[in-house]
């Protein structure tokens, strides 16, 4: 669709031409494009996943689950998922954070090679999570 309304761009985070916008949710929700706009896999990769958040490759946990997981090499999660030899922990927020939403759209491009390394992936929003993180860190300081 070609928008001509600056205003109206503005308000769903369009600054940039040409941009990749999705609507879910029948419109309440606009999830804007980060990766090449060139590369015709990587943008019908991104478009299943938005299609489809709940078969997302990264498993998304939050409080005792995470933790479980964490403990138990991704094998606790409540997701069903078999021991690995390590677990990587992507901590993000939703709001206010392009970058975020750049890396969560990398990480997924990697997850089946990560899988491969017998490394688990998984994904948080859990602000409880984030702060003990971010409070053990600089206690290491």
């Amino acid at each position: 669709m070609k928008l001509e309304d600056r205003h109206l761009a503005k308000s769903i985070g369009v600054f940039a031409h040409p941009s990749l916008v999705i609507f879910r949710q029948y419109g309440r929700e606009a999830v804007i494009y980060a990766g090449d706009l060139k590369s015709q896999e990587a943008i019908l990769e991104w478009l299943l996943i938005q299609k489809d958040p709940e078969n997302e490759a990264i498993e998304d946990l939050e409080g005792e689950a995470l933790t479980r997981a964490v403990r138990s090499g991704g094998g606790g999660g409540g997701g069903g998922g078999a021991q690995s030899a390590a677990v990587a922990v992507f901590v993000y927020r939703h709001e206010n954070c392009d970058a975020c939403l750049a890396v969560l759209q990398s990480l997924e491009n990697i997850d089946d090679d990560t899988g491969r390394q017998d490394i688990k992936m998984i994904k948080t929003t859990d602000p409880v999570i984030q702060r003990d993180l971010l409070y053990r860190i600089f206690k290491s300081f």
